[in-house]
């Protein structure tokens, strides 16, 4: 069996994040969820997930400092 792929939903939004999972959870992928900046960045870090599926807009982040630094902890990871 291959590999399977690990994919990180990171919104603030509950509603958002369900949908996404809900539309993904057919194709066989491991799906992680963050609501956070902080959090997304800690399980970014330490899980390295294929694809992060990034909202820009946190209560803890509103710029683009995240993605700035998950692109240098995670550089394997597609984001989106």
């Amino acid at each position: 069996m291959p590999d399977l792929k690990t994919v990180l939903i990171a919104d603030d939004d509950a509603f958002i994040r369900e949908d996404i999972a809900d539309l993904l959870s057919d194709f066989g992928c491991e799906l992680l969820q963050t609501a956070t900046a902080r959090e997304t960045f800690d399980i970014a870090s330490t899980r390295s997930p294929h694809v992060i599926l990034l909202d820009l807009r946190f209560p803890d982040c509103r710029d683009l400092s995240l993605l700035k630094r998950l692109r240098a902890s995670s550089p394997a990871s597609e984001i989106i």
